[in-house]
């Protein structure tokens, strides 16, 4: 029994270590598409995608995660992060004067096979 509580409890920290270290990277990455986005990039989403590109390969990605950054509608942009291992975080932010996170939802999903993986470069 004391063993089972152990491994239980082992499973819940590396979860906990999985779920902080995903945060850090949301918050890197959502701090460089600001730095991005405020340095002139606010009307030209190819020039924000190639600088946000360029910060994230310099950025330390431990869980390998893929960055995508959508925007469909004026000032409004998705923001989605995938793993290989199979954990996605959507993100809403809107850009006015400034980027700012509306809202962020994780969730367990398919891993990725390799094809999947490719990352996704602007155009």
């Amino acid at each position: 029994m004391n063993l089972t509580k152990i491994i239980l409890f082992l499973i819940l920290v590396s979860l906990s270590f999985a779920t902080a270290a995903a945060d850090d990277f949301v918050a890197t990455t959502v701090m460089i598409i600001k730095k991005c986005y405020d340095a002139g990039n606010k009307t030209d989403g190819v020039a924000l995608a190639n600088c946000v590109s360029k910060q994230i390969e310099k950025t330390p990605n431990p869980d390998n995660y893929i960055v995508n950054l959508e925007g469909k509608v004026p000032h409004q942009l998705n923001l989605y992060l995938y793993n290989p291992k199979g954990f996605k975080i959507t993100c809403l932010l809107t850009g006015y004067a400034t980027i700012e996170i509306k809202s962020c939802s994780s969730a367990p999903a398919k891993p990725l096979n390799s094809e999947q993986q490719l990352t996704i470069s602007p155009p």
